[in-house]
């Protein structure tokens, strides 16, 4: 990367290292250019996960060079290429908004169609159907990966599982915060897939000032 030594006092890789065809090579950039006392965060998908292994199947692959399957081993190779330490680290939940027919433009590609059209209400229910066998079942059906923290971090990590996914950018949310801002009116209740603040802002602004969203082909 064309930074000096020691430039920066973070670096985020959010769910880009599964697409580097020189990880090791990547990750020791990253360990170079940060400084010995910053942090690093990293996200990724699990490859183990349905979420992942459906993604695959739809995009072909979708550019996911890297299948990591062990949290440890990843871990352990990231502390050994950029000298940092493994701080803290939760589990990552999908809502499969990859799905989501309100992201897409142009026509449906026909693998879509057979997994109901890529609807939000299924993609709702699906989340919900989910969490549920997870919780009652021991599946693992709506994990989607890790975000993992590394060096001086500088806060406390909140170290739970974000249930709460935006169903058209597929962000989490904590049940915390969503309590805080009035979307959970009961704290028994917690909505497992939702539209968040930043979407229904987007489609407000699009709406009223006439944009279409752009075909990502």
């Amino acid at each position: 990367m064309p930074f000096r030594t020691t430039a920066f006092d973070a670096i985020v890789a959010n769910h880009s290292l599964e697409h580097f065809s020189r990880l090791h090579q990547a990750l020791e950039e990253i360990g170079r250019v940060v400084k010995p006392d910053g942090a690093i965060y990293i996200a990724v998908p699990d490859a183990r996960t349905f979420s992942d292994r459906l993604y695959r199947w739809l995009g072909r692959g979708g550019g996911h060079v890297n299948a990591f399957r062990s949290r440890r081993a990843l871990i352990a190779e990231v502390e050994r290429r950029t000298s940092m330490r493994f701080t803290e680290g939760r589990a990552l939940m999908s809502s499969l908004a990859i799905l989501n027919r309100k992201n897409l433009g142009g026509r449906l590609q026909r693998k879509l169609m057979l997994l109901c059209g890529g609807r939000e209400g299924v993609l709702i229910f699906w989340s919900a159907l989910s969490r549920l066998c997870d919780r009652w079942l021991g599946t693992r059906l709506s994990l989607y990966g890790w975000a993992l923290y590394f060096g001086a971090v500088g806060e406390d990590v909140d170290r739970r599982t974000w249930s709460n996914v935006c169903v058209r950018c597929g962000s989490g949310a904590s049940s915390d915060w969503l309590e805080s801002t009035g979307r959970v009116r009961r704290k028994a209740w917690l909505i497992p897939s939702y539209v968040c603040a930043n979407c229904l802002a987007w489609n407000v602004f699009t709406r009223d000032a006439g944009f279409e969203r752009l075909d990502p082909d």
